[in-house]
């Protein structure tokens, strides 16, 4: 059975040979009743899952000509999603939208800088053990984000790395939050006791000292986002996006001085619920200055300008749910950009539903 043309609408992704199968089901089983199977084939078409995301945002600004797909992730070792027909791993549908969409799409992944320090046997980019979604992403695309793209086999894509706060310059800060984040697992795991950890934040949080509050505007230089927002040729876009890049830098920096103050009135000996209850947003909020660089290097790329080459306008970003937020409320409350829809993962599943939102990029 040939796949009719209108059927290319609801299953533009998949091998022909699997819609041709479905298709010929479907219409056995509906006695080949055209308005039975179309009923049916919406069903099939809405039950595509992606595995690996937990959530997705396709937003849109007339303004700007720019669609973008936003997917969110957990940083986990495993993303678990129940078997079903109907699905794919991330890395291979966003491949999927490539070789499928006759146009050149931006597709921005939250992966390091490659470069002589890092991508190497004695420090790689990625532990898989940490984040395997991501590093799928890795292995299928790293020729892409290389400098000599050569070995590239999507003509028309774009690769972007976006994690800045793995450069060298600035690798140094990421230490305080991965030490207190891992303080407080131990003591959840009961490595340590709640003393233990109480002790443990105290000396961290005095060694980290210097490094709080964030010097914002060395930062960002060290990180190349100056280098991207002084290429937006409309000023005041670039306005709006530093304007976001202080808020949310000012929010975190007064959320982290009350996360303090509720550290220094635990008692010498907490229990493990007061301990963790204290110090539940202490390394979130302190991370939330340098989420926002990473954040502010994405839109940069964005929305920059480039001598030889259009902007980015057809564009889909993998990062981290934290980011993924940071980037709509960004888009939505500072851009004005249009939320088309948006999905979120079901009983803490690692796959979410992509079907309401085939084709990517439609005409």
């Amino acid at each position: 059975m040939s796949l009719p043309k209108d059927l290319q609408d609801y299953y533009p992704y998949r091998k022909p040979d699997d819609i041709d199968k479905c298709v010929t089901r479907v219409a056995q089983r509906a006695n080949a009743d055209p308005v039975v199977v179309e009923k049916m084939l919406e069903k099939v078409h809405r039950s595509l899952r992606v595995k690996g995301p937990v959530a997705l945002y396709e937003l849109y600004s007339d303004r700007y000509q720019k669609r973008i797909y936003l997917f969110g992730e957990q940083h986990v070792r495993n993303a678990p999603c129940p078997p079903d027909m109907w699905s794919e791993e991330i890395p291979e549908f966003i491949e999927s939208v490539i070789k499928n969409t006759p146009r050149t799409i931006d597709v921005f992944l939250e992966l390091p800088f490659i470069s002589q320090r890092f991508g190497t046997k004695e420090q790689p980019l990625l532990d898989p053990k940490q984040a395997e979604t991501i590093h799928k992403f890795l292995t299928k695309f790293e020729p892409c984000l290389q400098v000599d793209k050569s070995l590239c086999k999507y003509p028309n894509a774009r690769i972007h790395y976006t994690d800045v706060r793995k450069l060298p310059d600035v690798a140094a800060f990421n230490d305080m939050f991965f030490d207190m984040a891992n303080i407080r697992v131990q003591v959840t795991d009961g490595v340590l006791t709640p003393q233990q950890g109480l002790n443990g934040l105290k000396r961290a949080t005095i060694w980290y000292k210097s490094y709080f509050p964030p010097n914002v505007k060395e930062l960002m230089e060290k990180t190349k986002v100056y280098k991207q927002l002084d290429n937006i040729a409309d000023h005041t876009t670039r306005a709006a996006i530093i304007k976001y890049v202080e808020d949310t830098i000012k929010t975190g920096t007064t959320k982290y001085v009350i996360d303090l103050a509720k550290l220094s009135a635990l008692p010498q000996n907490p229990t493990k619920d007061e301990f963790l209850k204290a110090t539940e947003l202490l390394a979130v909020d302190y991370y939330q200055p340098y989420v926002a660089l990473m954040d502010a290097y994405i839109l940069g790329r964005i929305f920059r300008t480039f001598k030889n080459a259009s902007g980015p306008d057809s564009i889909i970003t993998y990062t981290g749910a934290a980011h993924t937020k940071n980037l709509v409320t960004c888009l939505q409350n500072y851009l004005d950009f249009k939320m088309v829809r948006s999905i979120g993962s079901k009983n803490r599943e690692y796959c979410i539903n992509v079907g309401p939102f085939l084709p990517f990029f439609p005409k």
